[in-house]
């Protein structure tokens, strides 16, 4: 288990590898903030660098960790987690699509290190919700979180798709690689089985 624990109960974030799933860990990268945790490991001849984040939720603290996100950026990047900005009116409630500069941060870093956002890929032009909230009792709903990959590994990614668990206003976003056995994410925790 990897983790990266914030001071106040937004943030926090953590990666759990299932026993003798990954035997190959060759670094750990956390920010101390509870915002971000990267974890380099081999599996199945290849390095892959996954990190779970939950993005900070102010826009100019926002900017500055995407911008910080581009060092975690290497061949076999993987990063999944709650982004909190649409990337699209696809992905935003109703009516409610408005200027964001960090989304403009982070369209840049998915174009400047060649990354590109594998559910909305696989499912252009579709209407999705990763997160349910009662405000003021009024259920809004939106897509905050994503998985955004290295172009090159983007064929690796099978059956990528949102489930609400119980736990949590954020749905699960489970996808498989080709490579290792399935990924699910949620609640701001990352779990590679296989259960």
């Amino acid at each position: 288990m990897f983790l990266s624990c914030g001071s106040t109960r937004a943030a926090g974030v953590a990666i759990l590898f299932m026993e003798n799933t990954v035997n190959n860990i060759l670094q750990c990268y956390t920010d101390n903030k509870g915002h971000c945790v990267s974890v380099t490991f081999s599996a199945f001849s290849q390095h892959f660098q996954l990190t779970n984040i939950h993005a900070p939720n102010v826009e100019k603290d926002r900017c500055a960790f995407f911008r910080s996100l581009d060092a975690l950026c290497s061949d076999g990047a993987i990063i999944v987690g709650d982004f909190n900005v649409w990337r699209s009116r696809l992905d935003a409630p109703v009516g409610q699509f408005g200027w964001d500069g960090s989304r403009t941060v982070l369209e840049e870093l998915l174009s400047n290190r060649d990354m590109s956002e594998i559910w909305r890929d696989l499912n252009f032009g579709v209407r999705e919700v990763s997160r349910r909230q009662l405000v003021l009792n009024s259920l809004t709903q939106s897509r905050l979180d994503f998985v955004i990959a290295k172009r090159a590994l983007s064929s690796l990614f099978h059956g990528v798709h949102y489930k609400f668990i119980g736990f949590s206003d954020h749905a699960a976003l489970k996808f498989n690689l080709a490579a290792i056995a399935h990924i699910r994410t949620g609640g701001n925790g990352v779990l590679i089985p296989p259960y």
